[in-house]
């Protein structure tokens, strides 16, 4: 992709879909970087169910065990 524009050699039009390129892969890449984070937030929220989870169970059979 390019990195610069001259527009006098390639005029507004080209200048024009020069920076909506730009501003489409930039937004692409925001996108992906934002489908990581949720995919590592709701990683995140498992594993903290799961250890809550364990944490409940370990107290229920505790519970048996003293009797």
């Amino acid at each position: 992709m390019l990195v610069e524009i001259d527009v006098s050699k390639e005029g507004v039009g080209g200048a024009k879909n020069f920076f909506e390129a730009k501003v489409a892969a930039i937004k692409e890449q925001d996108k992906f970087q934002r489908e990581i984070r949720e995919e590592q937030e709701q990683r995140r929220r498992v594993e903290e169910d799961k250890a809550r989870r364990k944490i409940a169970f370990q107290n229920r059979l505790a519970q048996f065990q003293q009797t």
